[in-house]
């Protein structure tokens, strides 16, 4: 009589995705899902992996191709951005250093102007934001590599905003 020897199967199983990377540390790889900075200074999720690079969708809808070694993680915090804008404080002035003021970016796409008033920003198509309501109603910015930029009503100079650290 022979001796019945259990048969063991082993199923090989893709490598998972890093579930908690380090902000700040390369990508070794294309990780779906991932939430990474652009060495041009855009931060996106990467989408898919095509002939060995990258396809990297923005926060502000934009895309672009990188290999995965110039990509690093960002924070999940980095996520927190309505129309590319991250939420949080901003400090405006003109180019000369003039005509200071905070600005503030709020949750669900509100912000509060220097005066505290608030109102609503959205999307103003081309990679801007419209104001409505608030200090700055009516007047359309511009977003650039994480500043934004418009000329206040009764200023005759574009302040350009930052996220204050």
């Amino acid at each position: 009589m022979r001796a019945l020897l259990p048969l063991v199967l082993v199923i090989a199983q893709p490598a998972l995705a890093q579930t908690n990377p380090i902000p700040g540390t390369s990508l070794t790889s294309c990780d779906n899902g991932a939430i990474v900075a652009t060495p041009d200074g855009h931060t996106g999720t990467v989408d898919a992996e095509m002939s060995g690079v990258c396809m990297v969708t923005y926060l502000d809808g934009g895309m672009g191709v990188y290999s995965a070694s110039s990509l690093k993680y960002e924070a999940e915090a980095a996520a927190e951005e309505t129309q590319g804008v991250s939420m949080g404080p901003y400090a405006c002035a003109a180019a000369d250093g003039t005509d200071g003021f905070d600005l503030t970016f709020l949750d669900d796409g509100f912000y509060a102007g220097p005066d505290g008033t608030e109102g609503q920003y959205s999307d103003a198509g081309d990679g801007g934001l419209l104001f409505t309501g608030g200090s700055f109603d009516g007047i359309t910015a511009t977003i650039d590599a994480g500043t934004v930029t418009f000329t206040p009503v009764g200023q005759s100079k574009p302040v350009t905003c930052t996220l204050s650290e």
